[in-house]
């Protein structure tokens, strides 16, 4: 991937043209050289003081709370969250915005949920995201299936040519209406590289109404093993480690620590972002992995499970 970003770059021009950065602290280096969590870490160094360029792997962009479904295992937490939101339009494009201020590269964008194709203004925030596809590898849309995609939507993304995809997560018919198949047959039909994905795994992985451990060593557990931990979340303008840490912010009031959450609005530049990314995936644990379940990856459940 990083050979395919600069193939269009001479060698002689990456540093005449690309933002030079400081060398990392101390402190940074000790994370960085870590092995345990330490890819992620290692690949935006690799990235900053070889090529001088800020990337991020993948970051998931919150449409909506709000769902078609009520599954009781939902990896989001949606049925739990005790406030519901539908982000505007105008507070997405300024979030894009911001966050392609200060970096040069996301490998992939996640558009998700709740249901993002109940958001009204999903076409024109994908119209936006096209406007920064020098800096976007591909933009993966997550559907449940539920709903049929509107003429303007798909007039949207039939632009994204290969940059843009879609996966249609494979419920039963009873919950997706029989519309998952005609769904894909749609984004197919105007040239969209569309899938249903039949390999779901979901796991219980504990919900806001626990808090499962106790102590420091029982926080750290589920981190370790946690299959979630480098989904990477826009919230509110804000950048958060897990999409389950901004469940629990709002549903319990137990904010997050400092380095495991970006806020967008105080980075003022690429410099900032880098250093604050360098401890943002350096983190060993998140407070809210005391909400999850430390053995959650053996707790298999079926998938897409209704509550009553």
């Amino acid at each position: 991937m990083r050979e395919m970003v600069f193939a269009t770059l001479r060698e002689s021009d990456r540093w005449k043209r690309l933002p030079r950065v400081g060398e990392l602290e101390g402190v940074e280096r000790e994370r960085v050289a870590r092995k345990k969590h330490g890819m992620i870490t290692r690949y935006i160094a690799d990235s900053i003081l070889r090529h001088g360029l800020v990337q991020i792997m993948q970051i998931d962009v919150v449409m909506t709370t709000f769902c078609s479904l009520n599954c009781k295992n939902c990896s989001e937490w949606v049925p739990y969250l005790k406030e519901k939101k539908t982000f505007s339009l105008k507070m997405l494009k300024r979030n894009i915005d911001m966050l392609f201020r200060n970096i040069d590269y996301v490998q992939r964008i996640n558009i998700i949920g709740g249901e993002a194709m109940l958001h009204p203004s999903l076409p024109e925030f994908i119209g936006h995201l096209f406007k920064y596809k020098e800096k976007i590898g591909y933009i993966l849309f997550i559907t449940n299936g539920t709903i049929l995609p509107n003429n303007e939507l798909l007039s949207t993304v039939s632009r994204g040519g290969e940059q843009i995809r879609v996966v249609i997560d494979s419920y039963s018919a009873k919950l997706s209406s029989g519309n998952a198949e005609m769904v894909e047959k749609m984004f197919r039909e105007v040239g969209v590289n569309a899938i249903i994905n039949s390999c779901l795994q979901w796991y219980d992985l504990g919900t806001f109404c626990s808090r499962y451990a106790k102590d420091i060593f029982e926080i750290k557990e589920p981190f370790d093993s946690c299959p979630f931990k480098h989904c990477t979340a826009m919230y509110n303008g804000k950048l958060y480690r897990c999409a389950r840490s901004w469940g629990v912010e709002v549903n319990t009031g137990e904010a997050e620590d400092e380095n495991a959450v970006i806020d967008l609005e105080k980075i003022r530049s690429k410099n900032d972002m880098y250093h604050k990314l360098i401890r943002f995936f350096g983190v060993d644990y998140l407070n809210a992995c005391a909400y999850c379940k430390k053995d959650c990856v053996k707790r298999r459940v079926e998938v897409g499970e209704q509550l009553v």
